[in-house]
């Protein structure tokens, strides 16, 4: 993929000038110029982009420099409209008149491209912030908000490219082709939505036409009684292709699709979920729908045909609820294993990557014909395929293991844990101590296995031992040490044990996190557990956890859909432990930072 996830994208465009005669003009627009016409030099530039635009010629170029242009625009002529920042140049409807509607704040009304600016719509329902009514609309390197509707492009084969959205009232970019040889493109784009209600789409495909969804990255955090479509084709189209982009968190399916007259093209696209009880695809009609070297993972159903069978294969499958269901099936080829992903947590948090360890089952498992831009067979996934892009596989060392459990039966001690998903894991080392918080090394490794559990006859003369694990891999990468659990013996011919451990709290995961997180804790005795928000000022938001638990290892998931309303903001917060043991004694707190991001 040529978008770099959770970096600073920079696009190289060429700009879209239009030469009729050899008359063009390059204008200037600028809050300190004199504003007199016909604005070909800064010194007389226009103090208004609508004041030039309405005495440009066809071929004209128009440039903006930096600062906010309070007012809406109809664009009557071919022109280049480009700004000279998309972070500071702006282009600000809310509060305005629109010149031919109330709702819109750009009136596309002939062939044109606007480049560099940060657009802003009205801030009103059914707002609009961008319409192409039959023209050819080429809209790059733009960051938008504040308006329901995007962009609605109808007709021509018009391109968003290198566009990013992320406020909170832009509720979908709509493409319609009522001409059906028109090519529609959104490329290279990031669109990030916090949705607060209702049914929503991202990307809506409307009537014929051959659309095109390359490079996006298109990650959704929705808030209560919120519903939304990843990528949603209404309407029949002639053809459609969805590849290479990465679709996070929809609630409701990641991408839909109907019928078509020729083919569906779903390629190299990573399809993950926030939440359950959804689907990653919906197939309408299978017949003519390719699905090939896509990574469809955390979802309730990864893929749902309703009717006919798709020419699907090639895909990596893993911890869906059902891999397929009804007409979905899985092709010959297909995989159902951890794609291992550098670092497999939620976009735009600074941490997540999702280009593929070296051990991968996704590097070179692609359908043949398809091929990296190296010249080799295609990995599986958003950076695999033509459009994709070459990089060093990063060897790394397996994840801790987790969930470890003790017990004792027929005077064996037995410690269970649970199994190691990297497709390159080779074996555990156990270590064992009769002193808690030891040092895991050499001394102390007592067995090296494949297997999630170990057992060792009870001793006569310890009755109490703690363990930790470490994962190693084929190539001898190690692990951090597991947790520590504990074992006190009291009773062999009663086969009673105590599990022994510390109170400890551990950091939330993922973090930084959206819209959900997993705090975990444990428990030396059984006691009264109050986990507390608050922000970084020190102020009690609320609680998360008040009641008795028994001792153990212990999670709590924080929901921000469901605290406060959904209005929790993005920041720095507290979250801090306090235990109640015996007798009403305190007997354990603690204090952790974690970062929420919309």
């Amino acid at each position: 993929m040529k978008t770099k996830l959770l970096a600073l994208l920079i696009f190289n465009f060429s700009f879209l000038i239009y030469t009729c005669d050899g008359s063009a003009e390059i204008r200037f627009v600028s809050k300190t110029g004199s504003s007199v016409p016909p604005y070909t030099t800064w010194a007389t530039a226009s103090d208004s982009i609508q004041k030039c635009i309405n005495i440009c010629n066809d071929g004209d170029t128009v440039i903006v420099a930096n600062g906010v242009y309070k007012e809406t625009l109809a664009i009557t002529k071919r022109i280049a409209l480009i700004g000279s920042s998309m972070d500071s140049t702006v282009i600000d409807g809310a509060g305005l008149n629109g010149i031919y509607s109330t709702y819109l704040t750009i009136d596309v009304r002939a062939d044109c491209s606007i480049e560099n600016f940060h657009l802003i719509g009205k801030s009103i329902s059914n707002s609009l912030l961008l319409r192409a009514n039959n023209f050819m609309a080429v809209i790059k390197n733009c960051e938008t908000e504040n308006s329901e509707l995007v962009f609605v492009l109808f007709e021509r084969s018009s391109v968003i490219s290198g566009v990013i959205s992320h406020h909170f009232a832009d509720r979908y970019a709509i493409i319609r082709c009522i001409n059906d040889s028109a090519r529609p493109v959104i490329e290279n784009s990031i669109i990030y939505k916090s949705i607060d209600g209702g049914y929503n789409y991202i990307i809506y495909l409307d009537y014929g036409g051959n659309p095109v969804i390359r490079n996006n990255i298109i990650s959704i955090n929705l808030l209560p009684n919120a519903y939304s479509y990843g990528i949603y084709q209404n309407f029949m189209v002639n053809s459609l292709t969805i590849e290479n982009n990465l679709i996070f968190g929809a609630k409701k399916e990641a991408v839909s699709t109907v019928r078509t007259i020729d083919t569906i093209r779903v390629i190299n696209n990573i399809i993950k979920r926030s939440f359950k009880h959804d689907i990653g695809m919906w197939i309408t009609y299978g017949n003519k729908t390719i699905i090939r070297n896509n990574v469809i993972a955390d979802n309730d159903i990864g893929l749902y045909i309703e009717d006919g069978y798709a020419n699907t294969d090639y895909n990596v499958y893993w911890n869906n609820t059902n891999n397929t269901y009804r007409y979905g099936r899985l092709g010959e080829h297909d995989i159902i294993a951890d794609p291992m992903f550098v670092k497999d947590t939620i976009p735009f948090t600074g941490l997540a990557d999702f280009h593929l360890q070296k051990y991968s089952p996704a590097i070179d498992a692609g359908d043949p014909a398809i091929l990296d831009v190296d010249g080799s067979r295609s990995d599986i996934g958003i950076y695999g395929g033509p459009l994709g892009e070459k990089y060093d596989y990063k060897d790394l060392a397996p994840k801790a293991p987790k969930g470890l459990t003790g017990s004792l039966d027929s005077s064996y001690i037995t410690i269970k844990w649970k199994k190691n998903t990297e497709a390159d894991f080779n074996y555990y080392k156990i270590f064992r101590d009769t002193a808690a918080s030891f040092t895991p090394d050499s001394s102390k490794l007592v067995s090296a296995q494949s297997d999630t559990s170990y057992s060792h006859i009870v001793p006569h003369k310890v009755n109490k031992y703690f363990y930790k694990l470490t994962a190693v891999d084929s190539q001898g990468n190690e692990s951090p040490a597991s947790e520590e659990i504990g074992i006190v013996i009291t009773s062999v011919e009663n086969k009673e044990v105590t599990i022994i451990q510390n109170y400890q709290l551990y950091q939330n995961y993922p973090n930084p996190f959206n819209p959900y997180t997993i705090i975990p804790f444990r428990l030396k005795e059984r006691g009264y557990v109050k986990i507390s928000l608050y922000d970084i000022k020190g102020e009690l938001l609320g609680y998360l956890l008040n009641e008795v638990k028994e001792a153990g290892y212990h999670e709590v998931e924080f929901k921000t859909n469901n605290f406060l309303d959904g209005q929790l903001s993005s920041g720095i917060y507290l979250y801090r432990i306090e235990v109640i043991g015996a007798g009403g004694i305190p007997a354990f707190f603690d204090m952790k930072k974690m970062i929420f991001l919309k």
